[in-house]
């Protein structure tokens, strides 16, 4: 029983950490500047890619 438990709780705090995580990229996405800006950051990390080094 006490692992049913554990892993509802568990379960439960990966919920809410994806919970809040979707609602910030709410927020990001409703600010356009921000989002913009958060959109150019993820474009200059794909250079990387291009780099081949792991």
């Amino acid at each position: 029983m006490t692992d049913l438990l554990d892993d509802s709780v568990a379960r439960l705090e990966e919920a809410l950490v994806i919970e809040r995580m979707n609602e910030g990229y709410a927020a990001l996405r409703a600010d356009e500047s921000a989002w913009a800006e958060e959109r150019a950051e993820r474009e200059s990390w794909d250079a990387t890619l291009a780099d081949h080094l792991d």
